[in-house]
């Protein structure tokens, strides 16, 4: 359309900066600017739509600008929450050490099956775990 509108690419331009305001800020530009070309648009292959598809979009993005906040709170609770049962599951596992051991004292077998079974890799902290070779 450019060549048949001079200037329309500067009117419908997408921003440089893909951070959440440049991005609403230029659909809302689009959206201010769209009805006065919306017949070149649609003959160009926009369905008659694009205006209240883009009104939707524009509503749906502001929508979920909030949600970051609340998402953040429900990471918090969920990982307070896996280090709840992180903690109950160790102490089932000291519990059931005693238990396994008591047991199976004369069974060397059975004793390195719960060995291998009850090993929890620990990681010291701002290290990388180690990674498979391929």
């Amino acid at each position: 359309m450019v060549y048949e509108i001079p200037g329309i690419d500067l009117l419908f331009r997408m921003p440089y900066n893909n951070n959440d305001a440049d991005m609403l800020a230029a659909a809302k530009a689009f959206l201010a600017n769209a009805p006065d070309y919306e017949e070149r648009f649609i003959f160009y292959g926009l369905p008659d739509t694009f205006i209240n598809e883009l009104q939707t979009a524009i509503t749906a993005f502001e929508n979920s600008l909030g949600a970051p906040g609340t998402a953040i709170a429900a990471q918090v609770e969920a990982t307070a929450e896996i280090g709840e049962q992180f903690r109950k599951g160790m102490i089932a596992r000291r519990i059931l050490d005693n238990m396994v051991k008591t047991r199976y004292k004369n069974d060397v077998g059975k004793l390195a099956a719960w060995l291998s079974a009850s090993h929890i890799e620990r990681i010291n902290s701002g290290e990388e775990p180690n990674q498979p070779t391929p």
